[in-house]
């Protein structure tokens, strides 16, 4: 597995991160714990801020399972009957030290290439616009176009586009 360290563009607040690293001793029994969502984009600097933590478990052990059962039930985001049918998705949301945790258990998603950060594997940028474009919801919307511009303005590629034309015109 390719991986490399780095320090951030922007740094987290040192309470999210210590939040991160207590999800990760709680919920080790997994072949793989990874940090995705907005909280990567923000450690990468491509976003300012992020409300809640996005978690990736893969090859989750039923122990672990039972845990993330009980961390919803106790400290519940949605009402019941949305929890039942997220879990059915494998999707665990719940509050921890005041912050909303969403863990995801079946990710189809191949996680060869990643980043470290502070001991804790993080989701490729791209892993995660493809999780925001695949839910069709305005806000995650207006976060791509946000993460677009951050690389591409229009105002850039209304410049590319009239140098290729007197390029090709030239031609």
């Amino acid at each position: 597995m390719l991986t490399e360290s780095f320090q951030p563009a922007i740094s987290i607040q040192e309470e999210k991160l210590q939040t991160i690293k207590q999800l990760k001793t709680i919920f080790g029994g997994c072949d793989q714990f990874i940090l995705t969502g907005s909280t990567v984009l923000q450690i990468l600097g491509l976003t300012t801020n992020s409300d809640d933590i996005d978690i990736v478990l893969k090859n989750v052990k039923e122990d672990t399972i039972e845990l993330l059962k009980r961390q919803v039930k106790d400290y519940p985001v949605h009402k019941t009957e949305t929890n039942q049918r997220l879990e059915k998705d494998g999707v665990f949301v719940f509050r921890f030290n005041g912050t909303k945790v969403d863990v995801f258990t079946r990710d189809p998603k191949d996680y060869n290439s990643t980043l470290q950060f502070e001991g804790i594997t993080i989701s490729p940028v791209k892993s995660i616009v493809e999780a925001k474009k695949g839910y069709h919801r305005v806000k995650y919307l207006l976060q791509l176009k946000a993460l677009a511009a951050f690389f591409f303005r229009q105002e850039d590629l209304e410049n590319e586009l009239k140098l290729i034309q007197q390029k090709e015109s030239y031609k």
